[in-house]
């Protein structure tokens, strides 16, 4: 699983993480050790495939084993099931209980690595689009350039796309920054088609569409 997620290859990883969490789920020996590692990363592919309510129910179960596994609620592993939890929730529309889970997962990973470090570029990235939805581009921009500038020294390049294509949307929504917002598209698009994600390139050429008529015009 690992090593497809990592060369882009969600759709074939995905049968292998299910049948992974299947396997942890009927092993005793498996689940004593606690299975929140299969959960989360069958709940990140899960969402990207687009099948978000399960994805929110795999992260939550993925939060809440970790949760027992280290006796702790805010232990740095629980970060990342966060953040797939608030992704799936924005993405039907559950944008303010989408902010309050990132912003924990933001609490939990900044208070033992610091403000400035790179484990944020995902996390900060996430809170960005939430608050983007909810009508705060000023703040939704301060954090997706700063998500940008942690993504870009850490080489996260998934998040980088990811964060590049929210910025182009943010900024697409004035003609006066939508030069800016026509470089980042491109940008977020070759990554995608880099790492083959059909829906999100799919998402970025309508958001290119848009941008080439807005420059026209």
């Amino acid at each position: 699983v690992a090593s497809l997620t990592a060369a882009g290859r969600y759709n074939e990883a995905l049968p292998y993480a299910e049948r992974a969490l299947a396997v942890a789920d009927s092993n005793a020996a498996v689940r004593s050790r606690n299975n929140g590692a299969e959960l989360s990363n069958l709940a990140q592919l899960i969402f990207w495939a687009g099948r978000y309510p399960e994805a929110e129910a795999l992260a939550t179960r993925a939060v809440a084993a970790l949760e027992v596994r280290y006796g702790s609620t805010t232990h740095h592993t629980i970060a990342d099931p966060l953040r797939i939890l608030g992704d799936s929730l924005r993405a039907q529309n559950r944008t303010s209980r989408a902010i309050e889970v990132h912003q924990r997962a933001r609490s939990i990973v900044e208070k033992p690595v610091g403000s400035n470090d790179a484990d944020l570029a995902d996390i900060l990235g996430s809170l960005g689009l939430d608050y983007l939805d909810a009508g705060r581009r000023d703040e939704a921009l301060a954090l997706l350039n700063r998500a940008l500038s942690l993504a870009t020294s850490s080489r996260r390049r998934l998040c980088l796309a990811r964060v590049k294509f929210a910025l182009a949307t943010a900024l697409g929504r004035q003609s006066k920054d939508a030069a800016q917002a026509l470089v980042y598209a491109q940008g977020a698009r070759a990554i995608f088609q880099e790492r083959q994600m059909i829906d999100q390139k799919r998402e970025v050429d309508a958001l290119l569409a848009q941008l080439h008529t807005l420059l026209r015009d």
